[in-house]
């Protein structure tokens, strides 16, 4: 991300525009069938996912896609690559590697992982969870 210095109105506008998008490709998700929405608080373990991504963020620490400038913008990101922001271009970033069976949670291999994502502002957080931790609906 550049350093460049943005108006604090047009600032909050981006942002809120860029998290009402990252909002809106979880509800279609949803609407659609490929997703369930969950409207309780997250859980403690990917809460601490998105405080170290924005940490990254606010500390210039994230390593970022040649495309992700300054102003606000929807991001991806995901739990088996800490610290790595792509735009929807440069997804196949995230791509988890063949050989990588460990839950993003407990950190243990599995036979098997279930994948979700997570809106943070305007950030799409991708995690991996073995049966196990996959939580019980409520």
């Amino acid at each position: 991300m550049n350093a460049r210095t943005l108006h604090p109105v047009a600032l909050a506008d981006q942002l809120g525009a860029a998290t009402a998008h990252a909002r809106h490709i979880l509800t279609s998700a949803a609407d659609h069938g490929r997703a369930v929405l969950d409207a309780n608080p997250p859980a403690e373990w990917l809460a601490a996912q998105a405080a170290a991504i924005r940490a990254a963020i606010l500390n210039r620490a994230a390593r970022c896609c040649p495309h992700i400038g300054a102003a606000p913008q929807l991001l991806h990101a995901a739990a088996w690559h800490p610290g790595l922001l792509v735009c929807l271009d440069c997804l196949p970033a995230l791509d988890p590697s063949p050989d990588d069976t460990t839950c993003d949670r407990c950190h243990l291999p599995a036979p098997l992982l279930t994948g979700s994502v997570a809106a943070f502002g305007p950030v799409l957080l991708a995690y991996a969870l073995c049966d196990d931790c996959i939580p019980e609906p409520r």
